[in-house]
């Protein structure tokens, strides 16, 4: 049986036992997670018959009955993150190309291989740290290692908008907020100048999909190339 707040401290519905005797003062709203004090009550109890109680009780509030729940609940996120702690970092395998280019006798060449900052496959876009803690985005296009141990990739830059002169942006040429260029410039680089991955992707991959969870930040666009040498930007 369910009574208001106000009649439920002062009197008990007849034939009733207390413990099936319930007082509602709130309504509850699910889609906004919120309550809201009862203004009337529409309940239909006016049928049922009130007794006087002998000594009325007193209002006292408890705790929510989900507080132990989420208690619980915290406690077992807390265990897995613990469990997770344990579990020993995944160890990725350098993985060796089995060919042979004249000239570059005493080379290895990679179609992986494993950095602090994950495995690196050849046609993957990577952050390199350069002067001024700066990050530039380059591509892997090769990789390899020479005779003496060190490790090297090649591939072409990429550029973004705060780094293109503004005498070569053509005129009414709007950006994306993530867009960013294809330099014509090529470099090789140490592989331990690699501090991250991240995903660079066309227009139309970019609106229709979403990268890896594994991928750092967010995905950026390529939409054009920077001719370094005209400093023209041209699409794709």
């Amino acid at each position: 049986m369910t009574v208001k707040n106000k009649e439920y401290f002062n009197s008990a519905p007849e034939g009733y036992a207390e413990d099936d005797v319930y007082v509602c003062e709130y309504r509850y709203s699910q889609r906004g997670r919120s309550f809201t004090k009862l203004k009337s009550w529409a309940f239909g109890s006016d049928h049922v018959k009130l007794i006087q109680r002998v000594k009325v009780l007193e209002p006292i509030r408890v705790a929510s009955v989900f507080r132990e729940r989420v208690e619980r609940h915290i406690e077992e996120l807390q265990q897995m993150e613990d469990d997770v702690d344990k579990i020993p970092p995944e160890e990725f395998p350098n993985i060796e190309l089995d060919i042979n280019i004249p000239g570059k006798d005493g080379y290895t060449f990679y179609e992986q291989y494993s950095l602090q900052c994950g495995p690196i496959r050849a046609g993957d876009y990577v952050y390199v740290r350069v002067e001024n803690a700066k990050r530039l985005i380059a591509r892997v296009d090769t990789m390899w290692s020479e005779s003496d141990g060190v490790t090297y990739f090649h591939g072409p830059w990429f550029t973004s908008l705060a780094e293109v002169s503004p005498t070569s942006i053509p005129p009414g040429r709007t950006f994306y907020k993530q867009e960013i260029f294809q330099s014509s410039i090529e470099d090789t680089n140490p592989l331990l100048s690699i501090c991250g991955r991240c995903s660079v992707l066309d227009m139309d991959e970019y609106i229709k999909r979403k990268c890896n969870s594994s991928i750092q930040n967010s995905p950026k666009i390529l939409g054009s190339r920077l001719v370094t040498y005209t400093g023209c930007i041209l699409i794709i």
